[in-house]
């Protein structure tokens, strides 16, 4: 299995409805994995077929093709705010020295091991403490960044509306009292003096046999997302080349326990956040909030989570895909180890990290960080 990295950079517009269907449609700000699974699987039909070992191997043998979030270039390797995530709700936003104190955003904390020592501690914690420096309330914080503590950066995509009038088949005029809307990604991204290109980025893990038809694939245009034959959708794909470094485990648990202080104990502690929604079950196949870890002595102390439903279209069969009941990414769980076999501990949390949670993950769905460094950091961002 390799991993990679796949690069999109805009060249029309993108229409991703955030819902099946209504009159006034709203795009999501990334581009789903099983979108841009769907889109390159129906690149390989027009010249291949669905019995073919290579498309198997591709897109039904256990490749994963995540989410492409937003990022200002094609060099950036964005990821999702964790829902522990806090700032001012006056001014949010990382911490910036190179505007004036006025308009300044006055940076983001991670308020997770403080909701931690509140539920250890079965003790509310002092209001204050949920305050900004200016004495205003902190809100949850959301979106796209850069994943670097030292130069944090958020990631925002640029949108437009398009109007559109029904047409009288009969006449081929106007039609009266049809009138509707929808919102697109823009293909091109404020600058200092111009427009930039707007890119996505997103990682994936491909079976080794499959990366050479996937660069194939990648090497002409890719169209996903709606109102294609209006010329929406059109990508320029890029593979580069990725490999993703195993958590400092042991100095995470050590950063968070003094994060978190006298609660903490003895205790091994480890965070999981979702990279992608997820849609877990239990073992009747119901829909379930709790990852299911399978690991002995290991409890779980909290989580942040948000429900939500995921919808999809299915193209070859011309019909929409059952709707999933699933968790937003984002979400984070966090959990402690009483245990003595640390080495056995980490086995299986390199597994999960590998291989995800839930159902259709290879749809990008279920994708995992462990131990996100942000959940350590002492003071704002």
């Amino acid at each position: 299995m390799k991993e990679i990295r796949i690069v999109a950079k805009v060249v029309s517009p993108i229409l991703i409805n955030e819902d099946r269907q209504s009159s006034n449609t709203i795009s999501l700000d990334y581009i789903p994995g099983s979108t841009l699974r769907g889109a390159l699987a129906a690149t390989y039909l027009r010249n291949g077929a669905a019995s073919d070992q290579v498309f198997r191997a591709l897109f039904l043998g256990g490749s994963t093709i995540a989410n492409l979030l937003p990022a200002s270039s094609a060099d950036d390797d964005p990821e999702i705010l964790p829902m522990s995530v806090y700032s001012c709700k006056r001014h949010p936003g990382f911490l910036k020295n190179d505007i004036p104190q006025k308009d300044a955003a006055h940076g983001v904390q991670d308020m997770l091991a403080l909701q931690a020592a509140s539920r250890l501690s079965e003790k509310m914690a002092p209001s204050t403490q949920w305050e900004c420096s200016c004495r205003q309330e902190l809100k949850p914080f959301g979106g796209f960044w850069n994943a670097n503590l030292k130069s944090p950066r958020i990631f925002r995509t640029s949108k437009s509306y398009n109007r559109f009038t029904g047409i009288d088949r009969l006449t081929g005029t106007v039609a009266q009292s049809i009138f509707y809307t929808s919102q697109s990604l823009d293909d091109s991204q404020p600058g200092e003096f111009t427009d930039k290109p707007q890119y996505f980025s997103g990682r994936a893990k491909i079976l080794d046999d499959s990366l050479e038809m996937l660069r194939e694939l990648a090497s002409d245009s890719v169209f996903v997302g709606a109102d294609r034959t209006r010329g929406f959708g059109e990508l320029e794909l890029s593979i580069h080349e990725y490999k993703s470094s195993r958590p400092d485990y042991e100095g995470w648990n050590s950063a968070f326990k003094e994060k978190l202080g006298e609660q903490a104990g003895a205790d091994f502690y480890f965070a999981i956040s979702l990279e992608s929604h997820a849609i877990l079950v239990d073992r009747f196949l119901r829909p379930a909030v709790d990852i299911d870890l399978c690991i002995a002595d290991c409890q779980q102390v909290m989580r942040i989570t948000k429900g939500m439903y995921i919808r999809g279209w299915n193209v070859a069969w011309g019909l929409p895909k059952p709707d999933d009941t699933g968790l937003r990414a984002g979400s984070v769980f966090l959990y402690r180890y009483t245990g003595d076999n640390y080495e056995g501990l980490v086995e299986e949390l390199e597994k999960i990290r590998h291989a995800g949670i839930g159902l259709r993950r290879e749809e990008g769905f279920g994708m995992v960080q462990i131990d996100n460094m942000i959940h350590t950091t002492i003071g704002g961002l």
